[in-house]
C-alpha cells in the first residue's frame, strides 16, 4: 500500500520527516496514544489605526490530526497571549504554565478525565 503522505520523496507532513524520526530514536512517540503538538507564536496588531499597539499569541497545533484538520479554527489551540507594542522579552515566563501542564500529562498520575 503506498504511503498517502509521501510522493516522490516530498515530505508532507511531520509524520514522515527526519525530526519524527529521531524523537522515535529518542524513545518518544512509542504509543498510540501519543500526542504531539506544533507550538507557534507570533505578533498580531489589532487595529489598523493603531500600528503601534499588538498581542503575541501562542498557539499549539494538534499534529495527530490530519493536516487539513489541524489548521481550522475550530482545532487550533490559543494557549495565551502577550500584550504590548513589542515581541515579548521573556517567552519563557509565558510558556511555563504550558510546560508544566504538559509535565502533568506526561506523568503517571495524568489527569482525571
Amino acid at each position: 500500500m503506498e504511503d498517502s503522505n509521501k510522493n516522490d520523496g516530498m515530505m508532507f507532513d511531520f509524520w514522515n520527516g527526519t525530526l519524527f524520526n529521531k524523537l522515535q530514536e529518542q524513545g518518544l512517540f512509542k504509543e498510540d496514544t501519543d500526542l504531539e503538538f506544533f507550538c507557534s507564536s507570533d505578533g498580531v496588531h489589532l487595529f489598523k489605526s493603531r500600528t503601534n499597539f499588538a498581542i503575541w499569541l501562542i498557539m499549539l497545533l494538534n499534529l495527530n490530526l490530519p493536516p487539513d484538520e489541524r489548521v481550522k479554527l475550530e482545532n487550533v489551540i490559543i494557549c495565551s497571549f502577550m500584550p504590548g507594542p513589542k515581541n515579548p522579552q521573556d517567552l519563557d515566563s509565558y510558556m511555563h504554565p504550558l510546560v508544566q501542564e504538559f509535565i502533568l500529562l506526561q506523568s503517571k498520575s495524568g489527569v482525571q478525565v
